[in-house]
């Protein structure tokens, strides 16, 4: 016997991630903002379940190509992190490729002009003389999308978050032990560790938007999905490992 539920204006849903499609060109369009200041934190959950698309990007935050970019991205299934100040830009990556068709923990932190590139809470590599993204409002902010002419994801996301200041390797590590639907660590900060300005959790589970859930978000800092444009709209999906749900015209259909 099934009983049909009216979703709310937000209702998170543990096993709902969304899907990127690189022959589908889809991916999250995030409104303007200050976002980066000096030293920062991304995380992202990733799943890519059957083959690397040559650049799965997750991030990419600037003002078209070369300006003032932050990118955190896949290439050739390799976790790779570039930050600009104007077009000058450093980039580098882990070396290693993530596993295929398994959930990812990716992480980096940038402290100075030291970058760290984490992956399921382990340093795999640093670099001592990143360039500080400077404090500018950034226009072309993308999930699953370049500022340059690349492919698109082939790939699973969910909770992609931005943090102002560098999270500890601890604190880095507690977040990887966490179930990847969990919130992220907060009970060991103070009022001078990093803040949580962007998480978007991507557990909606419909609709054409993915809210930002940050404690210190900005106002307006919602993901639009596909731009406003359905058709280029990432797509719900159920996660296999979770209790299945159906989904019809904006009701969820539960046992």
């Amino acid at each position: 016997m099934l009983r049909v539920v009216t979703i709310p204006h937000y209702a998170p849903l543990e096993n709902v991630a969304l899907y990127f499609k690189e022959s589908k060109k889809y991916y999250i369009k995030i409104p303007q903002g200050e976002w980066f200041d000096g030293d920062f934190t991304l995380e992202a959950w990733v799943k890519v379940p059957d083959r690397f698309s040559s650049w799965d990007s997750i991030i990419d935050f600037g003002n078209g190509p070369r300006n003032n970019n932050v990118v955190f991205s896949l290439f050739q299934g390799v976790p790779f992190l570039a930050t600009f100040s104007g077009s000058y830009h450093i980039e580098f990556d882990t070396g290693r490729r993530i596993p295929l068709n398994t959930w990812t923990y990716l992480s980096c932190t940038l402290i100075g002009q030291k970058a760290r590139l984490y992956q399921n809470g382990e340093l795999l590599r640093a670099c001592l003389n990143m360039p500080i993204p400077p404090k500018v409002m950034r226009t072309t902010n993308y999930i699953g999308k370049s500022n340059w002419n690349k492919p698109y994801p082939n790939a699973f996301y969910k909770d992609i978050r931005i943090w102002k200041g560098a999270l500890s390797p601890e604190q880095i590590q507690e977040n990887m032990n966490n179930n990847l639907m969990d919130d992220p660590v907060m009970e060991h900060l103070d009022q001078n560790s990093p803040t949580l300005i962007g998480d978007w959790k991507c557990d909606e589970g419909y609709g054409g938007t993915v809210f930002n859930s940050a404690p210190d978000a900005p106002d307006n800092s919602h993901g639009n999905l596909g731009g406003g444009d359905r058709k280029y709209a990432p797509k719900w999906m159920i996660l296999s490992q979770y209790t299945p749900r159906m989904f019809v015209y904006g009701a969820q259909i539960v046992p």
